[in-house]
């Protein structure tokens, strides 16, 4: 959300982006992070940023890609068909109230708790208001506007928001202050004040009330100085004589804020004519992420923020379009429990339409987010614009590309279809330079805008459509992209004219047909052999009416498919493989069209059918070479054996740039780093080690960019060994199980066996019920420099959650880094600054789909902490040896890490290994 999973910020997307991107006018600007200083500094990072480019130069460029769904067209041709009388809610991390855009707005709320702030009864003395640590002046303003009870008092500290520049709420360059708020109940409703200036007083500051009562908000500022961002207030009434409950509702991350200004900003920063997709919609921003826990939802906070939409919409009788520019990783297509909750809202909801972003794991298969795999949504993928592009040798403007990121299906027959998935917009003035972000969070809100656009045209002539109706035409109207298969951009990128044609003037398309597939969940996906040559397929007809027959087109010619079905409430469809087709290694997929009486609507239904040949781990080091056209990918699928390490290497002799992607079995990001980039001077290169190498099919996927093809050459140097270490005091067995070297090694070569020092490993399992955090406790050393944490949770358990917040704090309980779980495998590294032994603490916070739920949730932790340089430990002996004593003392419970490094010739692989006590007897 994240910016979170969907914004593609993170992971070396930005880096890669500069193969595919043109040259942005101006250039970047972004300002590094302002560290605290003893006095206030002269200017801060919000003063001195300037944008990527400028607003009005943005907006001529294009850079709201509104062309590449026929925006431009459809707005001269209907006018007033521009959203209005539509409510879109935008359910993400939050909105700036105070940005000139995505303006108008009905309603900001905080559903995650992150600006929840306790308040206390505080005393008046005399002129002085005395809250916390905190004195202010200006008691009788209070004093004055109190209607009746008492007055109430709440503290904000900075250093639980996060990092450098967003937690620096007051805008002064320090991280860490305390900022007070005091409330009264007046005539008129309950009224915040807070001393916006710091000068010490509340006596000359504005009274500040809910949101949705009197569009107020405020932002604390230096003198003479502009806020930072913007704050908004939620104030809930309590018991008689009991504090309101107070939600300050503020950005922490600018994602939220982004998408809003995409989905249906007006006039962006004040630039007349800078729209958004639908600037005539009405806009509700409900926070549902908490973004100094790195963007994570809350537990319950996706029903919680779904429902106020509903009843909000309900209330004034417009129709409502939901934005969820949010995802996090599959380990079970089909069975996350917020993809249930989510259809059913939208079973019991029919004419609600949500737009969901398919998330940002691509471009391995079978990748796609929850809730993206929910039914009753509209999953969008990305696109690279053409206006974001650089042009051909003739001026022209490419076409719009599938963007390498866009999370792609596999077992579910999704994205239903792409957007946009780059474009400069609103952000909070802390933010300054980063007006253009990629991923399918963009993409997403597009998609809510153009059915904001398609609602308010019904709706001014007096006409309504449900939701299922509204995806059938935009993906009617769907074209598709080169190089693409339905899993990887669904119907393609939508026309919004011929999509309000096909509402128009067509009568409405026939009931929706759910499939179900075999080997899958909406899709049907096969990885290794031997296959199953025939595939079944479940139609279920919602709607009722009489039986129905459909034509069936494949698309590839190693599927064979019926010539028609004929459909009633539940019919099942058997398509059947040709497995000579299939042997050659390599990714195939294909998809079976149902085409009913009446084609303007498209296909009725898709049959998609995804089989993965694995290339065999080769027995020793091995090159392959694949030639790729410009803008083209190629998958190469790897069988790998569990806890052998393997190292690839990629690039193209001549030195053409390409991309390099990896994923581990079943879809995952490699987990020490996905992307890489190869070039003129540079080649990708990723190291498996063997402690992390699941038995399965890794997926590595090889991009071209968009003008120029690769010869790329492909190295695979699995390691000669699997490698287990076994400890008891000071005694070490180190097990190497040698594997079959390839035929021609005569004389077979043995492979030696070293080992570094490099820290210290500690294991932690932990159990718990419910969504309260957990924290556990450890101590650093002196001599750490670094430390990584791995989590582990059972697959099995991850569909009980919508998020799972992994933090890092100091001894203060400042945050020093936090990252939000994608799978039930994550990793979190942070640099150690030098200094005494320090305790540091993690912090695990769950996130259930259900905000009620106690269930019992449990992980394992490993916490490893690096020297500064490793200590080598020579040659290691084939049996048992005395490990001599560690080269620096070991905190509790933390035993040796080392590092085994294999060298068979010109080769070298490393693979950590830790040395934990082993409990009985030992074998050698």
């Amino acid at each position: 959300m994240t910016g979170r999973r969907a914004d593609g910020q993170a992971g070396g997307y930005c880096a890669c982006l500069s193969l595919l991107l043109a040259a942005c006018a101006g250039g970047s600007s972004a300002v590094p992070p302002v560290r605290p200083s003893a006095r206030p500094p002269v200017a801060t990072a919000a003063d001195t940023a300037q944008p990527i480019a400028p607003p009005a130069d943005a907006a001529a460029l294009g850079w709201m890609p509104l062309a590449s769904t026929s925006i431009p067209a459809f707005a001269r041709a209907h006018p007033t068909y521009d959203g209005r009388g539509v409510i879109v809610a935008i359910l993400d991390a939050g909105l700036d109230a105070g940005v000139l855009g995505p303006d108008r707005t009905l309603d900001i709320r905080d559903f995650s708790g992150e600006g929840r702030i306790p308040l206390t009864e505080v005393r008046l003395d005399g002129d002085m208001i005395r809250i916390g640590a905190v004195a202010l002046r200006g008691a009788g303003r209070l004093r004055a506007m109190q209607a009746s009870g008492k007055a109430w008092g709440g503290i904000l500290r900075e250093y639980q928001l996060g990092e450098l520049p967003a937690a620096d709420v007051n805008g002064n360059g320090h991280l860490g202050d305390t900022l007070a708020v005091a409330l009264v109940r007046a005539t008129d409703g309950w009224t915040l004040f807070a001393d916006t200036d710091g000068d010490g007083s509340i006596e000359t500051e504005k009274p500040v009330r809910d949101y949705l009562v009197a569009h107020d908000f405020f932002g604390w500022h230096q003198a003479g100085r502009r806020a930072p961002g913007s704050v908004a207030v939620n104030i809930t009434d309590a018991e008689p004589d009991k504090p309101p409950q107070l939600d300050l509702v503020f950005t922490v991350g600018s994602h939220g804020t982004h998408v809003a200004g995409i989905a249906a900003g007006h006039d962006l920063f004040g630039v007349k004519g800078f729209d958004g997709v639908a600037p005539g919609a009405s806009l509700l921003a409900l926070k549902m992420g908490n973004d100094a826990k790195g963007g994570i939802t809350t537990s319950g906070s996706m029903e919680r923020a779904m429902d106020y939409a509903i009843r909000f919409a309900a209330t004034r009788r417009l129709p409502l379009v939901m934005n969820m520019s949010f995802g996090v990783g599959n380990e079970a297509e089909g069975l996350a429990a917020i993809d249930r909750v989510v259809d059913s809202i939208l079973g019991a909801n029919p004419n609600v339409v949500m737009t969901v972003s398919a998330g940002n794991d691509g471009p391995g298969i079978s990748t796609m987010g929850f809730p993206a795999s929910a039914r009753r949504i509209i999953t969008v993928g990305a696109t690279y614009p053409g206006a974001f592009l650089a042009p051909d040798a003739n001026g022209r403007r490419s076409d719009d590309l599938i963007a390498f990121f866009s999370s792609r299906g596999g077992e579910l027959a999704q994205p239903d279809l792409l957007a946009p998935g780059v474009a400069y917009s609103s952000i909070p003035r802390w933010d300054t330079g980063e007006e253009v972000k990629n991923g399918t969070s963009m993409a997403s809100p597009h998609v809510a805008g153009l059915a904001a656009r398609l609602l308010s045209g019904l709706a001014a002539e007096q006409r309504t459509a449900s939701a299922s109706t509204i995806k059938r035409a935009l993906m009617a109207s769907s074209r598709p992209l080169a190089g693409g298969r339905w899993i990887d951009q669904g119907a393609g990128l939508p026309d919004i004219t011929k999509a309000w044609d096909l509402l128009k003037d067509e009568d409405p398309p026939g009931p929706v047909i759910d499939v179900r597939a075999e080997h899958g969940v909406s899709g049907s996906l096969q990885v290794e052999t031997p296959l199953d040559s025939s595939i079944t397929f479940t139609l279920t007809r919602h709607g009722g009416g009489s039986s129905e027959r459909f034509k069936l087109i494949a698309d590839a010619d190693w599927v064979t498919a019926p010539a028609t079905v004929s459909l009633g409430d539940s019919t099942p469809v058997v398509i059947s493989l040709k497995p000579t087709s299939l042997r050659a290694p390599g990714v195939y997929s294909t998809t079976v069209e149902g085409w009913g009486r009446d084609s303007a609507w498209g296909p009725a239904f898709h049959l998609v059918t995804t089989v993965v040949t694995p290339y065999p781990l080769p027995r020793d080091r091995s090159t392959m070479r694949f030639r790729i056209g410009a803008g083209e990918i190629r998958r190469v699928p790897i069988l790998a054996d569990s806890g052998r390490g393997i190292r690839l290497r990629v690039a193209d002799p001549r030195g053409a740039p390409l991309l390099a992607f990896l994923h581990e079995p079943g879809g995952m990001p490699f987990r020490a780093g996905q992307a890489q980039s190869a070039g003129d001077t540079t080649r990708a290169e990723f190291e498996l080690d063997g402690r992390d190498v699941v038995g399965g099919v890794y997926e590595l996927v090889l991009m071209a960019g968009p003008s120029t093809g690769v010869d790329a050459e492909l190295e695979i140097n699995p390691a000669p060994l699997r490698i287990a270490t076994l400890r008891r005091k000071d005694s070490v067995w180190i097990t190497r199980e040698s594997l079959p070297a390839s035929p021609s090694a005569r004389p077979p070569v043995q492979p030696r066996l070293s080992a570094q020092f490099v820290g210290a490993e500690r294991g932690i399992a932990t159990s718990a019920r419910g969504s309260a955090d957990q924290r556990l406790e450890f101590f650093a050393p002196a001599w750490a420099r670094k430390v990584t944490i791995e989590l582990t949770m059972p697959r099995e358990q991850w569909q009980l959650f919508t998020d799972y917040g992994f933090t890092l704090l100091d001894a203060d309980g400042r945050q020093i880094t936090a990252t939000p779980v994608n799978y039930a495998v994550a990793r979190l590294e942070a640099e150690i600054p030098e200094g005494p032994e320090r305790q540091l603490t993690i912090v695990l916070s769950p996130g259930f789909a259900d905000g009620a739920s106690n269930a019992l949730w449990t992980a394992k932790l490993a916490v490893r902490m690096y020297a500064a340089a490793p200590v080598d430990m020579g040659e290691l002996p084939e049996g048992p040896f005395v490990l001599r004593p560690s080269p620096v003392a070991l905190p509790s419970g933390f035993y040796p890490l080392l590092t085994l490094i294999t060298r068979l010739g010109d080769r070298v692989w490393h693979q950590e290994a830790g040395l934990p006590d082993a409990p009985g007897p030992l074998m050698p």
